[in-house]
């Protein structure tokens, strides 16, 4: 029951398929790599969702928070509307302990601490009255982009590959064009939820790209510019891994076709 409520105040069924699962996705890339046992690749995995859950959760209750006002103008539900600030600190502490608890068991450096601190501050930026990029013309899907899809997938990589003596890929280039893939994957995804949002934000008098440019602008945008480019750096960065895995333009030609007929 305290799950479901919790599921709720996160709407983690609006996220989990297509920004927290391809995430988990890696973790079957770097599980043919580790050497240890099945038990060990399997608590990896859990830790892994489970931290996931807090990070991403934290996110969207941090901007449902900031978006109270915004929400009673459009007419729209916020699960956080009328509730106390002693149990909004409970809903954070909550899912702050999901979000670090694992790391107490997963391998970490330097650099995966500072890009979860630099993950944390995008979502007081995007979301917080005071900078409020949300409604800050193209920052707003930059900031979107950076924290739902291209942090947290290096995250995941940079923590992944502490488990393996040996890269199989060329550091460099497996995580410029990783990166650049999931950016305009995440560009591609808030243009899209702008446009499903455009009316309430119109309502609402909030300003966005979406709203200041033109559906059909953005539409077109994102359909015949970023969702090319976007296509470009995933080629790129398969490319990466075609050393150690030769068939992967295979396994992508089967997906493609289940895809399509599926």
């Amino acid at each position: 029951m305290m799950i479901e409520k919790l599921q709720s105040y996160i709407r983690s069924n609006h996220w989990w398929g297509f920004k927290a699962a391809p995430i988990l996705g890696f973790t079957y890339l770097y599980f043919s790599f580790f050497e240890f046992p099945f038990t060990d690749k399997l608590l990896i995995f859990l830790l892994s969702a489970m931290t996931i859950l807090g990070i991403a959760g934290f996110g969207y209750v941090i901007n449902d928070i900031y978006d109270i006002e915004v929400d009673q103008k459009a007419g729209k539900k916020n699960p956080f509307e009328g509730k106390s600030a002693a149990f909004i600190f409970l809903v954070i502490s909550v899912l702050v302990f999901i979000a670090l608890f694992p790391w107490y068991f997963l391998k970490s450096n330097w650099s995966i601490w500072i890009a979860l601190s630099f993950q944390m501050i995008l979502y007081f930026l995007y979301a917080h009255p005071l900078t409020r990029l949300k409604e800050k013309s193209i920052w707003g899907p930059i900031c979107d982009a950076l924290y739902g899809h291209a942090v947290p997938i290096i995250i995941a990589c940079l923590t992944y590959q502490q488990y393996i003596e040996e890269l199989p890929y060329h550091q460099i280039w497996f995580f410029s064009t990783l990166f650049l893939w999931q950016f305009f994957k995440g560009l591609r995804n808030i243009f899209l939820h702008q446009l499903e949002d455009y009316d309430n934000d119109i309502k609402a008098g909030v300003q966005t790209i979406t709203t200041q440019k033109g559906r059909d602008i953005i539409y077109q945008k994102t359909l015949f510019l970023i969702q090319p480019i976007e296509i470009l750096f995933l080629v790129l960065f398969l490319s990466s891994l075609t050393s150690s895995f030769p068939s992967i333009w295979l396994y992508i030609g089967v997906f493609i076709l289940l895809y399509i007929y599926g």
